[in-house]
């Protein structure tokens, strides 16, 4: 589009265009863990692997007590996740992260 619309002034005009910054859709992880932050959401991510890049818990969090809190619509839903559950389980409570999605880790 860019060289079509420079037609009207250049004869034969070449165009290159290099990307500078992909916005991908990203999820967030805050509180008791090593690397707190804003993380890119590329392909399936779960809850235990946003914790693992966020570089695990701290030695005061609360694993038992972990909050995903999620925008649906016009309201947020808030789900606790108990870490122990998900392990003992069989991935139980290990949900995967849709963009926008926050983990707590009180």
């Amino acid at each position: 589009m860019i060289q079509r619309n420079l037609l009207a002034y250049i004869k034969d005009p070449a165009v290159s265009v290099i990307v500078l910054q992909v916005n991908a859709s990203k999820f967030f992880v805050i509180g008791y863990v090593n690397t707190p932050g804003v993380f890119p959401l590329r392909g399936d991510v779960s809850v235990l692997q946003a914790i693992s890049l966020a570089g695990g818990f701290t030695d005061f969090a609360s694993p038992r007590k972990i909050r995903l809190v999620r925008n649906a619509g016009h309201r947020q839903e808030v789900r606790v996740i108990n870490y122990y559950d998900i392990i003992d389980r069989g991935g139980v409570g290990n949900y995967l992260l849709k963009p926008g999605d926050t983990i707590v880790v009180p």
